[in-house]
């Protein structure tokens, strides 16, 4: 129990053949069974340990019994701790859930337990025995020993190992011809004897399983083997106590005892030292500290300038990742610069070409006009020389014999022909004057749009500029991370 090892003691035999005298004995008498004494050598060396190491112990004690297949608890008040349902616990095995646990510190506590569960434990008498167990008892010690050790004045737990004790008092096998047994008794002794079967079918399948054939142990078919799984092929230390009656008339149940106890002899354990892996890991960190500390004392010199260098490179590590950082805000500050710059390039470039667009409007209208113009004088000078010629033709002419009315027509004719000719001279003045009030306007149109080019030109070229400037702060960066990656 002290290495860590789960156990297990428990006795078998028929009825009235001493198995509750052998585990519990008289306490009143002085008479102490195997439970009590191992209690008492239990509780003697955790104190003669305390004196000697720095260990803490905790004992934690469970009464149960098993009555009909169903489990109950001895220790709990009237109405309570019945039927409780045994669980399957991944590495603690089997439980039974809603169990009370009691902690003790001393025999005096495990002595008061004990006669409080034996009190409210099931008997009868029968013809083979006054007091006869009509139920399976189950006392569990739950076991806890932690090493203590002592850092920078401070306690530290850096092992804990665990045992679980079952000390079990099974109910006797017997005859019913010869116990004599009636009615509910004779119910209680059919679920005794059908637990003892399914346990000696456990141990008769651990026993073929042992010879390397594949048999499946009927543990869940009776509450015992189930409670005491562990403990038949299981992470436990077994013994079993054989106990057999002098009488003659017991003769075969005795040869039944000592077969049932020959067969589980065979039942082969695979009990392990039950340390809690986190406390397990714990000091094992610290053995391997205590192993690097060692190590660390024998360091060589050399090994003093690679930590030099190790400091030197990682400074330039250091530089080159703030130069690289310095570089990456540049760039990304340029960049925002650029973004807002080319944006007002692109809207002055769109204002530009816009008013472009307008000023070459303005100018073909004015140009076409012009052309207009200049063909309207040049039809009304065309048609102001045919009048004066026609005139000169008339006023040449000799008439035969002048007559007055077509002097005077001629006279009225020549002067619509003035009021023409004036008005034709008006409008050529006005075109002439249009056209020189048109011509610096479209000079200045002109020296516009040579403006509004070179400045699309320069937009053009510095857009170039900035492009090329930006590729060179990228090659810049990328070459920059190459060598702080080499």
């Amino acid at each position: 129990v002290f290495e860590g090892y789960n156990a297990c003691l428990l006795a078998y035999g028929q009825t009235g053949s001493g198995k509750t005298h052998t585990m519990m004995g008289n306490l009143t008498a002085n008479e102490a069974g195997v439970i009590p004494r191992l209690c008492a050598h239990l509780f003697a060396r955790i104190e003669a340990m305390k004196a000697l190491r720095p260990y803490s112990f905790k004992v934690e004690a469970m009464y149960c019994e098993i009555y009909n297949e169903k489990v109950r608890d001895l220790l709990c008040g009237k109405g309570k701790g019945a039927n409780l349902k045994i669980r399957q616990s991944g590495k603690l095995g089997t439980v039974v859930e809603g169990l009370s646990g009691h902690c003790v510190n001393d025999m005096e506590g495990v002595v008061r337990l004990i006669n409080r569960g034996n009190d409210r434990r099931s008997t009868a008498s029968t013809d083979l025995n006054n007091q006869s167990s009509r139920s399976h008892a189950v006392f569990t010690l739950n076991f806890s020993q932690t090493k203590i050790s002592a850092k920078d004045n401070e306690e530290v737990q850096t092992k804990e190992i665990t045992s679980k004790i079952y000390l079990v008092d099974l109910a006797g096998s017997e005859r019913i011809k010869l116990s004599g047994v009636r009615g509910a008794q004779l119910e209680e002794a059919k679920k005794i004897n059908l637990s003892l079967t399914t346990l000696g079918r456990v141990i008769e399948s651990l026993v073929e399983a042992s010879g390397r054939k594949t048999v499946e142990a009927p543990y869940r078919e009776s509450a015992l083997t189930w409670m005491l799984r562990n403990s038949f092929g299981g992470n436990s230390k077994t013994i079993m106590i054989a106990t057999i009656s002098p009488s003659a008339t017991s003769m075969d149940e005795t040869m039944n005892t000592l077969r049932y106890a020959s067969r589980t002899k065979k039942v082969v354990n695979k009990a392990v030292v039950n340390v809690k892996e986190e406390v397990k890991r714990m000091a094992d960190l610290e053995f391997e500290i205590e192993d690097i500390q060692k190590q660390l004392e024998g360091v060589p010199s050399e090994l003093l300038e690679k930590e030099a260098q190790i400091g030197s490179l990682t400074e330039q590590l250091r530089f080159h990742e703030h130069l690289i950082a310095e570089l990456q805000n540049k760039t990304e500050s340029v960049r925002k610069q650029w973004e807002i710059s080319d944006q007002e390039k692109e809207q002055q470039l769109a204002q530009e070409t816009l008013a472009r667009e307008r000023l070459q409007s303005q100018y073909e209208e004015l140009y076409y006009k012009n052309v207009h113009q200049n063909e309207e004088v040049n039809r009304l000078e065309e048609e102001l020389r045919e009048k004066e010629r026609a005139l000169k033709t008339l006023i040449l002419k000799e008439p035969a014999s002048p007559d007055p009315k077509v002097i005077a027509e001629l006279e009225e004719v020549l002067h619509l022909e003035q009021v023409k000719s004036a008005e034709l001279a008006a409008q050529v003045e006005d075109l002439v004057e249009s056209l020189q009030a048109t011509t610096p306007k479209l000079i200045e149109l002109t020296a516009a749009l040579d403006t509004k080019e070179r400045e699309l030109a320069q937009v053009d070229s510095e857009l170039q500029s900035r492009t090329e400037e930006k590729d060179q702060l990228q090659e810049e960066l990328e070459r920059t991370k190459a060598e702080w990656n080499s």
